[in-house]
């Protein structure tokens, strides 16, 4: 955890107690999983911090912005934001720690998520302006609502001609200082109205739609994956008919263009086949796999990834939406990261490396033993305060002291080890974990006597 001051530090000698400069403040960033939003898990944490003593003062009192209040202020002017609100509590409660983060990840994505801890939350307007990077997958053929597979697919395009080198030609259109656009028909209202509300009444829209500035460092070509050769697809759900019949004149307003496949031999034999395999009563549903592809980017904060990837694919003339996104650095804080050598000869607008989104699994690349170059980040991984937050709720210690972790299998010596001196320390598991991500805790860490390095 970064912190403001050396908050985490003891004083020098042989004792060994929690640090004495409390409570503790700064800035620390996990590894957010795929599926939750960001505040779900900022909330999830809430009550965990709230009950640990890194958040009291030394004496192991509430510092005064956490003690109860005497009104429930749950009601107007509360805040809402779950069971504690924004910061509010109910009546009589104790208040969490503040909590902020420096930049919010879409629910599909997965990687860093910087947190702000007391007054470490007034340092995160940095990580919002900052540089982030970014490695995202692209399924071709079809495109959302939300330029993502969290949301129904609004309109297809012929992908079958759409090759590595016809994406790459259209990557440098997209690096520098762009205009950009958000996804249109989820995030953009014009006057509190969707766009589909505009063509449903037949309005034009009352001002064109304003793009920003954004800045993209980087862009490259990660990976191709062939159609069949991947398990992605696109959402099962489509937009209602009533929406469908207005694509057109949605995208006519939006100022995006039908895309149209040069028509080649190869090409129209290729989308004939599958046109030939279409399902259902509409014929929406396109047979066969689309291929996907990987790109790795580094860009200025604000930038919508989703829209790069959408913008991208109608640049090749066709269609696209994000199936996989992971931020993997943002500032200081960066996740773990895989990654093997390219088969194909690369050229520069194609990453050096192929970039794993996750560790490799059996038989995935066709890779062997030591095939995959691993690069160790300093983010905590979510599952690490998931099960503190689960024993917690079971009234237990969230210690891994016994037998068994919480999937079932024997714990490892070594997290034993380190479990026995964290209950010496008077820590929790997830309080040791927390503070040797503190660079200001290394006296502190030193007197432990022990190895830090941890496989979580």
């Amino acid at each position: 955890m970064s912190t403001s001051a050396a908050a985490a530090a003891p004083q020098a000698g042989p004792s060994r107690s929690l640090p004495t400069k409390r409570p503790l403040s700064g800035i620390f960033a996990i590894d957010k999983p795929s599926g939750p939003t960001s505040m779900a898990l900022l909330e999830e944490l809430k009550p965990l911090f709230a009950s640990s003593s890194l958040f009291l003062n030394p004496d192991g009192s509430l510092p005064d912005n956490r003690k109860p209040s005497n009104k429930n202020r749950r009601g107007r002017g509360g805040g809402g934001g779950g069971k504690w609100g924004k910061q509010s509590g109910r009546k009589g409660e104790a208040l969490p720690p503040k909590l902020g983060q420096g930049g919010t990840l879409d629910p599909l994505a997965s990687g860093v998520l910087v947190i702000g801890v007391g007054e470490g939350t007034k340092k995160l307007q940095s990580y919002l302006e900052g540089g982030k990077e970014y490695l995202t997958v692209g399924l071709l053929g079809s495109s959302t609502t939300s330029y993502d597979a969290l949301e129904p697919v609004m309109y297809r395009e012929p992908h079958a001609h759409v090759t590595p080198d016809n994406l790459a030609s259209h990557l440098s259109k997209f690096r520098g200082s762009i205009l950009q656009a958000p996804p249109l028909y989820s995030a953009l209202r014009i006057d509190g109205m969707r766009l589909f509300e505009y063509a449903r009444q037949g309005k034009e829209l009352p001002r064109p739609i304003e793009k920003r500035k954004v800045e993209i460092k980087e862009l490259k070509l990660n990976a191709w994956y062939p159609a069949g050769s991947h398990e992605w697809k696109p959402p099962a759900k489509e937009v209602p008919d009533e929406e469908k019949a207005l694509v057109g004149k949605v995208r006519q307003l939006a100022g995006e263009k039908v895309a149209q496949a040069p028509a080649t031999e190869e090409t129209s034999k290729a989308n004939e086949d599958t046109n030939s395999a279409k399902q259902g009563s509409n014929g929406a549903d396109q047979g066969g796999d689309p291929a996907a592809f990987g790109l790795i980017m580094s860009v200025g904060g604000g930038t919508y990834v989703r829209s790069i990837v959408h913008d991208l694919a109608q640049e090749a003339k066709s269609a696209a939406h994000v199936v996989a996104l992971r931020r993997t650095r943002q500032g200081r804080w960066a996740t773990d990261r895989w990654y093997v050598t390219h088969t194909d000869p690369s050229t520069s607008d194609w990453t050096d490396k192929e970039e794993l989104a996750g560790p490799p699994q059996p038989g995935q690349h066709g890779l062997g033993s030591g095939a995959v170059e691993t690069v160790k980040g300093n983010c905590i991984r979510w599952s690490v305060f998931e099960e503190a937050i689960k024993a917690m709720k079971n009234g237990a210690d969230a210690d891994e002291s016994g037998d068994a972790a919480a999937n079932g299998e024997p714990v490892p010596k070594k997290r034993r080890v380190e479990g026995a001196v964290s209950r010496a320390e008077g820590l929790q598991e997830w309080e040791r974990i927390l503070l040797e991500h503190d660079v200001s805790t290394r006296q502190y860490r030193s007197l432990l006597n022990v190895s830090m390095r941890y496989d979580y």
